[in-house]
């Protein structure tokens, strides 16, 4: 057992890196580029955070609290400022067009399934050209379309006419979209814990916890799986309703707040 907070601290760490590490290593990330990737998070935090009266942390006390020199947190803060290195809305885009397909009368029926699409047209009716207008930003309607093909969530029903027939995008292989959706991921889930670990008791905690034991007959994970599938995306979509149904009215747009819930199964072996 660790015997103080920070040799906890560090155990924890190098248990949460190894994932990481054999997604870096897949995607062609070598150490020293991490590194260099670490620093600029680190420098980021320390100058964000750790300021008086909301202003940034001096460049001497984000160099004592990281352990690089002033002139590597100066060279890194330059960077920061010249790059924005947060992931951008690309990678929730397909999903924001597959819940508007859901969940917007204009493309779904009074029963909630959504209609079909033609690719694209200039006559009345909606298309998919016209529902990646509104809900997929800049990406083009061609590029939408062959993510969410490719994630198995629309189907050509005929020729030129589209059928979405997964409300979910969790796309595979490796490809752009996958390999933000990891970073982002795993952003909300470290972020959720993080708060709550700064929490009293009876702070404002987020929703976070398991259901877990080291001691499952392996005979029966694929009943586990098909129960969580089942119910856990019953519970994504009554979520993804009732966000839709609270957004911000567009006047009001840039102050609105990014939430949501996010549910994962996990398998690996016995500690036991």
């Amino acid at each position: 057992m660790p015997t103080s907070i920070r040799e906890a601290v560090q155990k924890s760490c190098r248990h949460f890196m190894v994932p990481i590490a054999r997604f870096l290593l897949k995607n062609g990330v070598s150490y020293r580029e991490f590194a260099e990737i670490s620093k600029l998070a680190f420098v980021q935090v320390a100058s964000d955070e750790y300021g008086i009266r909301g202003r940034p942390t001096n460049m001497s006390r984000v160099a004592a609290m990281t352990g690089l020199t002033r002139k590597e947190v100066r060279k890194i803060r330059t960077k920061l400022r010249r790059q924005d290195w947060s992931l951008h809305a690309d990678l929730s885009k397909p999903g924001a067009v597959l819940s508007h397909w859901y969940t917007d009368p204009a493309f779904s029926n009074k029963q909630g399934k959504p209609r079909l699409l033609a690719a694209t047209g200039s006559g009345r009716s909606r298309t998919f050209a016209d529902l990646v207008r509104i809900a997929g930003g800049d990406l083009p309607p061609g590029a939408m379309l062959k993510e969410l093909e490719r994630a198995g969530c629309v189907v050509e029903e005929r020729p030129g006419v589209l059928r979405a027939v997964k409300r979910e995008f969790a796309p595979r292989g490796t490809n752009p979209f996958v390999v933000e959706r990891f970073g982002e991921c795993v952003h909300d889930l470290a972020e959720t814990m993080s708060h709550n670990m700064t929490q009293p008791t009876d702070g404002d905690r987020r929703f976070e916890f398991r259901a877990w034991s080291d001691q499952v007959d392996p005979i029966h994970l694929p009943k586990l799986k098909r129960l969580i599938a089942r119910r856990g995306r019953g519970l994504l979509q009554a979520v993804d309703d009732w966000l839709a149904a609270h957004k911000a009215p567009a006047t009001i747009r840039e102050t609105s707040t990014r939430s949501g819930v996010g549910i994962y199964y996990f398998e690996g072996p016995s500690k036991a």
